[in-house]
């Protein structure tokens, strides 16, 4: 099995924090700088989140530079390992990089200032010794609890935007490390490195230049470290040989600038890369990343519609239909399990049995040997079911010692009609009434709920059977039981009856032979219909008491809750199923979950699992979600998710849809998309795809039912813009086309003696990209930049790759 982490460099993604238990994720990782870092408290509370103060050790340029002016050593090799993690300053280009920023840029500034929003600056922090050593602990941290290997290989979702002097400046060389950490530490194990890049379009207003010319150098640089790291391109994929690189690129409304836009923005991207991390879309988006065997690099849009329900009437509705489910889990109607069918008694020796005991000849032999029935009367009918336990077992005995033999050899068993699905087709099973075990299966597990229906099904039938009130399982002298009574009763007359005594041995015997035949079978049915019911009730006694305290907490929550909420709308929430595992890392089931905090007493963090369980919509919550008038009906929801990607609001209130890339709109050659929604009813989500193949639509409707996305609505489309085998040039050449612009523009200010901390074109040119990693050539000449700009691109970055 796959060990799952997610890493956040720099701002983008950190919405993504604290949410392993949604995402699937079994370690998270924020790097950053110090007072950038969200997840302190979530440290304190899961051992499984960490974090690196990127600043802590380094503080500000002038210290960095210092440091790092140590590495200088021209003409090193970097044998042994890649590029990327080469601690040595060694090549040309990377020696005058580094230099030109000694000598030309501000000596004294803070690095907490997001590593002064230079790829740069963030690329020479993340290789200070310091940071280096933080980060090998953080992975050690991180991943030596598992048994990680060949058969459990390692996924990670590296988070960054392609803008900012952070993640931009440390994404690939995080990458790298860890492929790097696997390596070393985990032999022949598979490692899967998911870079998901958030463009410049999202970060536009917060510096339009500096934000396009990170991007032109950061893309260009994640080509060719896609193209270094696959066993295609071999070179340093020797060194990595079970590495696997995919790239998703993404771009947002930009919201703005300011303290109001930053939480948008964070949503923003968190939907978007949640949208490319759901389970349900990978085998598409593998295609793309495949698709003539080009580069690995996927470009993609994400919209949503949404709408902040009220918490309380969010809670409330669920809190509401949580209550329901318990009940029919603890106290399942049994009129609804009986009604409609009959179950099958079988017992493997009953006829032979029945022979015996109706042979008048046996059973005069038997009674002149002492035999009897135990004496039966009218006034002795049992008031419960435990008399009538008592009778069976003295029946029993009296049986067996008429036709002297083991009343254990009759294997008497019930069978039932059982309905499942088996590859999309109804199948019909006759099964045996048989009561679990307890400890088979942990509280809450998902076997655990087939249990506790299989305990009810037995206690409904040997209720229903054996007459019994099927509320509260009270005798009320019916059934199978008032049948074997009513013989036994027969059988009692016939042979001790006053009116009897003057009849012969031989005469009883004959009259009381023909009641013993049926008192047999009635006898087997009863008595394995009494163990079933005793096995059932303790089983369910047991089992039940954990929900019990949870279905407390509920009643208990819904009277404090139900005076505070408005009434007169409809529900809009429809919550998850008790054993639908909601924690995805663990697998716990919302039960169990829902147990963890009952169990406490922690009114807070149950409140917090109960709306986890908030997973899907009901009809009137997707007209709310997607703005729709109360009237509307399937066909218009569906009409507003094919007519645009997502309804979102800037912080004016004004919608906006998910724009493509830099806003320029691809001509692709493979394509999917997709509407992404909630759980909802098999009623709506049927309405919604019959309509969607009626109109061929160009996208499919998904339905994630473990509340990944909230209660949001996405768009979601993904394309793929190679167009040959082994293209592995158009996709980066789009993405770095729309920034060329500002790109000529800083080469036009290109100095003959440029002056220190005075801007010039080398300046911008050496602070947009990384020191040491390479760019890919082909794409550069792809978007038209001539010799003469190139040559001067290459005073300060090595290049890969050649035209092709």
């Amino acid at each position: 099995m796959a060990v799952k982490i997610l890493i956040v460099c720099g701002g983008s993604g950190i919405n993504l924090l604290g949410q392993r238990s949604v995402l699937g994720v079994n370690a998270e990782l924020q790097i950053d700088a110090s007072k950038e870092i969200r997840i302190r408290q979530q440290r304190a509370i899961d051992p499984f989140s960490h974090f690196i103060e990127l600043d802590r050790n380094v503080a500000t340029t002038g210290f960095l530079f210092q440091e790092m002016k140590k590495h200088i050593r021209p003409g090193s090799s970097s044998s042994g390992t890649t590029i990327y993690l080469q601690e040595d300053i060694s090549q040309e280009p990377d020696i005058r990089h580094f230099q030109f920023l000694v000598d030309h840029f501000v000596a004294n500034i803070p690095l907490e200032r997001g590593l002064a929003q230079s790829p740069a600056i963030g690329g020479l922090t993340i290789r200070h010794p310091q940071n280096r050593m933080a980060l090998e602990r953080a992975l050690e941290q991180t991943l030596t609890p598992y048994s990680i290997g060949p058969e459990n290989p390692v996924e990670a979702w590296i988070i960054s935007s392609t803008a900012g002097g952070t993640g931009e400046g440390i994404h690939r060389f995080v990458g790298a490390f860890l492929a790097d950490f696997i390596r070393r530490r985990f032999a022949g194990t598979q490692v899967t490195l998911n870079f998901i890049r958030v463009g410049q379009l999202t970060y536009r207003t917060v510096n339009f230049r500096r934000t396009a010319l990170n991007t032109f150098f950061g893309v260009a640089a994640d080509a060719a470290f896609a193209l270094k790291m696959t066993p295609k391109m071999k070179e340093d994929f020797e060194k990595f040989g079970n590495l696997v690189t995919r790239w998703f690129y993404v771009d947002l409304p930009d919201v703005g600038t300011g303290e109001r836009s930053i939480p948008l923005r964070a949503q923003l991207v968190e939907m978007a890369a949640k949208a490319v991390m759901l389970d349900e879309l990978q085998d598409d988006l593998q295609r793309l990343l495949v698709n003539n065997s080009g580069i690995p690099m996927v470009l993609t849009r994400t919209g949503y519609w949404g709408k902040d329900f009220e918490e309380q009437q969010k809670y409330y509705e669920t809190l509401q239909q949580l209550q329901k489910k318990l009940k029919a889990l603890v106290e399942p109607n049994y009129e609804d399990i009986v009604k409609g069918r009959e179950p099958e008694f079988h017992a493997e020796k009953l006829e032979d049995w029945r022979k015996g005991a109706e042979n008048p000849d046996l059973v005069l032999q038997q009674m002149e040997k002492g035999w009897e029935f135990p004496r039966y009367r009218e006034s002795e009918d049992p008031k419960d079911l435990g008399k009538v336990r008592e009778l069976v077992d003295e029946w029993k005995r009296a049986i067996a010692k008429l036709v002297e033999r083991d009343w254990e050899e009759l294997k008497p068993e019930w069978k039932v009609e059982r309905v499942r699905e088996k590859e999309g087709k109804r199948q019909v099973d006759k099964v045996p009434l048989r009561v679990p075990r307890r400890g088979e299966v942990n509280f809450g597990e998902e076997g655990w709920f087939q249990r506790i229906n299989e305990a009810h099904e037995v206690q409904a039938w040997a209720w229903h059977l054996l007459g019994c009130d099927l509320k509260k399982g009270e005798f009320r002298r019916g059934g199978l039981t008032k049948d074997l009574l009513e013989q036994a009763r027969g059988i009692s007359a016939a042979l001790h009856g006053v009116v009897k005594l003057w009849k012969s041995s031989e005469a009883r015997a004959r009259d009381a032979a023909p009641l013993l035949g049926k008192f047999v079978e009635l006898l087997a049915k009863v008595d394995v219909l009494l163990r079933l019911e005793d096995e059932a009730r303790g089983f369910l006694d047991g089992e039940r008491s954990n929900a019990r305290k949870v279905l407390e907490m509920v009643d208990s929550e819904l009277k404090v809750v139900e005076k505070k909420v408005s009434g007169g709308r409809g529900e809009v929430v429809q919550a998850a199923e008790l054993e639908d595992p909601l924690e995805q890392v663990t697998r716990k089931t919302w039960l169990q979950l829902l147990w963890d905090a009952a169990r406490r007493d922690d009114r807070e963090a149950f409140r917090k699992e109960v709306l986890r369980g908030a997973t899907g919509l009901t009809e009137d919550g997707l007209r709310e979600v997607l703005g729709l008038r109360p009237q509307a009906i399937i066909a218009d929801a569906h009409q507003e998710m094919a007519s645009r990607m997502g309804r979102m609001y800037d912080l004016d209130g004004n919608p906006y849809e998910a724009p493509w890339w830099a806003a320029t709109p691809p001509t692709p050659t493979m394509r999917y998309e997709y509407r992404v929604l909630p759980w909802l009813s098999r009623e709506l989500q049927a309405g919604l795809q019959s309509t969607a193949e009626i109109q061929k639509s160009r996208f499919r409707y998904v339905f994630t039912k473990m509340g990944r996305i909230g209660l949001y609505v996405l768009a979601f489309e993904g394309i793929s813009l190679t167009s040959r085998e082994g293209d592995a040039t158009s996709m980066p050449a789009f993405l770095i086309r729309p920034f060329v612009p500002q790109l000529r523009d800083a080469l036009a200010e290109w100095r003959d003696k440029p002056s220190p901390n005075q801007p010039s074109g080398q300046l911008s040119i050496v602070l947009a990209g990384v020191g040491g990693e390479p760019l890919y050539l082909p794409a550069l000449r792809e978007v038209g930049l001539s010799d003469e700009e190139i040559k001067k691109i290459g005073e300060f970055y090595q290049f890969y790759g050649e035209l092709e």
